[in-house]
């Protein structure tokens, strides 16, 4: 049946309506495998608009006896890079070390297309971890963009930009789980609009403070949080006063806003995962106005 009547068409018309909002911008459209559509491929772009997906389907290749993920595997290596895994059921985060290799190859149409679609040239990149520990599944991916690869370095770019797809991901699992964004019956899309952007910003903040105590554990909870609201969750943790002998660093205030959304902090619990953070910090939060607002209570009172 024709794309436009496809679940798949929408990664078509997501590449139209940001083009139509970023006229003028560089634009590259970042996709897992659901997006490895071959009329996406060959849709008209802007020269300013691009794409970066993850091939799912092993494709017939024009000019040689191989296909896509054949002619990867065999080509060779150009160089590595290390990149941070984000955590999985079972798995903690981790950092994997991955071989790289890249083309230029064309694809060929698919049978069944109409004539008019033709072969396409694109840049193909494969990134394997080829040294893992026992129940790691290791990472194995083929990416396709319209991107220009000049360097070693150009290809290490993208590949980086692809691993961050596990942050966006995290990002509206926040939103949604946390902020429960979808549950919210608000009455207009302005209405919408408003609470989308206030709890983006929310979620942005616990994003940016779960990730930055496991990379920067030892920083300052300053960088963040007043010393007013340092005393309170001191307060809350600790059931005494938070003097300017009690050193706290970035790492530990996040334990103990995880601690107030339920996290047990045992040995074999690991680091605190975006739902203890996002439930900690609500209810923290929600301290924290009841404290300023008790500075008021004597106009409330007259």
């Amino acid at each position: 049946k024709p794309i436009e009547e496809k679940e798949s068409y929408k990664w078509l018309e997501s590449l139209k309506e940001t083009e139509s909002m970023f006229s003028d911008k560089l634009q590259i459209m970042i996709a897992d495998r659901e997006s490895d559509i071959y009329d996406l491929f060959t849709m008209p772009r802007r020269k300013n608009s691009h794409f970066l997906i993850r091939a799912s389907q092993n494709r017939l290749l024009k000019d040689i006896d191989k296909k896509l993920f054949t002619a990867l595997e065999k080509a060779d290596a150009k160089g590595n890079l290390v990149i941070e895994v984000g955590r999985k059921k079972g798995q903690d985060s981790r950092l994997a070390n991955l071989t790289v290799k890249y083309e230029r190859l064309s694809i060929k149409a698919p049978k069944n297309t109409p004539k008019e679609i033709k072969d396409v040239s694109l840049n193909a990149i494969l990134v394997e971890e080829r040294e893992f520990s026992d129940g790691i599944e290791p990472i194995k991916w083929i990416l396709l963009t319209t991107l220009e690869i000049a360097s070693l370095e150009d290809a290490l770019k993208y590949v980086r930009w692809y691993s961050y797809r596990w942050l966006i991901e995290r990002f509206h699992f926040v939103l949604k789980s946390g902020c429960q964004i979808e549950k919210l019956q608000l009455g207009s899309s302005e209405q919408i609009q408003k609470a989308l952007a206030m709890y983006s910003i929310m979620s942005s903040i616990i994003l940016f403070i779960t990730y930055k105590a496991r990379i920067e554990p030892d920083s300052s909870a300053e960088e963040i949080f007043t010393k007013k609201e340092l005393k309170v969750l001191y307060l809350l943790t600790h059931k005494k006063e938070y003097t300017s002998k009690n050193t706290i660093t970035f790492k530990d205030s996040i334990l103990y806003i995880a601690k107030l959304g339920g996290f047990l902090a045992r040995k074999s619990d690991g680091n605190p995962g975006l739902k203890t953070i996002w439930l900690g910090y609500r209810k923290f939060y929600d301290i924290i106005q009841g404290v300023n607002l008790i500075k008021h209570f004597k106009y409330i009172n007259t």
